[in-house]
């Protein structure tokens, strides 16, 4: 994986400290606009007496189509780090 190296200054994010982690999972609807995709992300949740579940709106992401083309390879290059790493793992040959 290509990870950025600590001295990269393009590696380093300020501000993380405080800042809420939000928890998503999926997406229903997208929009485009003014070079800006909309994704409109949610989280399951239980709802109601009969503990029905339903999906509850979490945010509204919004991404620069130009970054969302860089952002999507390196989901799926991460993703499949992550697959053969489990792989391993189930396999023995992982710590």
């Amino acid at each position: 994986m290509d990870d950025p190296k600590p001295e990269d200054p393009d590696a380093i994010i300020l501000g993380l400290e405080g800042i809420p982690e939000i928890f998503l999972e999926g997406y229903r609807g997208a929009m485009f606009r003014a070079g800006i995709v909309k994704l409109n992300m949610f989280s399951t949740r239980l709802t109601g007496p009969g503990q029905e579940i339903s999906k509850q709106g979490v945010c509204i992401l919004n991404i620069p189509l130009v970054d969302l083309k860089e952002i999507v390879p390196a989901l799926a290059k991460l993703i499949e780090h992550i697959d053969s790493q489990i792989l391993l793992a189930n396999e023995g040959g992982a710590s």
